[in-house]
Parts: structure tokens; C-alpha cells; sequence
């Protein structure tokens, strides 16, 4: 579950707390589940347009945003990658996550 308001992800219950950026970029996957985003709009999205940096921020938030909610980071479920594509927040029908 993602609380927008207390800014706090929980997972069985519990709070996970997530630095901004990490969070900023759950939320927006979490608002567009299963679609896909390429690192320059994750990067434009969340740090802004008119920001100058290197997208390869995008993958080390991601990174560690998988080592927090994925069960194996290494082989991830729910934040995957759409390769030559971008990132997608994987929700299968009938889910019960809650964004």
C-alpha cells in the first residue's frame, strides 16, 4: 500500500521508509500501473525537465527501490524492466495492491 498523504509505502502492514526520489518514482509507476517509462521521462518527470544529470540516476533509484519491496531483487515481479524500452510497475489483474 502507498500512503500519498504520510508519504510511506507499506508492505504486510509495515512501514517502509523511502528517501524522496525512490518514492517520487514508485508513485508515479504506482499511477500508471503497467505502463511503461523510459529513463528520460522517469528522469524529466521526477527531477524535472530543465535539470541537467544522467539518467543512469533513474536505474541506481530503481535498483534500490527493488532491494526494498521485491522478494528477489535480483529476478523482479513487480518493478520490471522492458528492455530497450524503460520501466514498468508490473500490477497482474486482481491484484490487491493499493496505490
Amino acid at each position: 500500500t502507498i500512503d500519498h498523504t504520510s508519504h510511506t509505502l507499506y508492505i504486510d502492514g509495515k512501514p517502509v521508509l523511502l528517501p524522496l526520489k525512490e518514492f517520487s518514482i514508485l508513485a508515479l509507476l504506482a499511477r500508471n500501473p503497467n505502463m511503461v517509462f523510459s529513463l528520460a521521462q522517469i528522469y524529466d518527470l521526477i527531477w524535472g525537465a530543465d535539470n541537467i544529470g544522467d539518467t543512469r540516476t533513474v536505474m541506481v533509484h530503481i535498483s534500490n527501490l527493488r532491494k526494498k519491496i521485491e522478494l528477489d531483487p535480483a529476478n523482479p515481479k513487480l518493478i520490471v524492466t522492458i528492455k530497450g524500452v524503460g520501466y514498468k510497475l508490473n500490477v497482474p489483474p486482481h491484484s490487491d495492491m493499493h496505490f
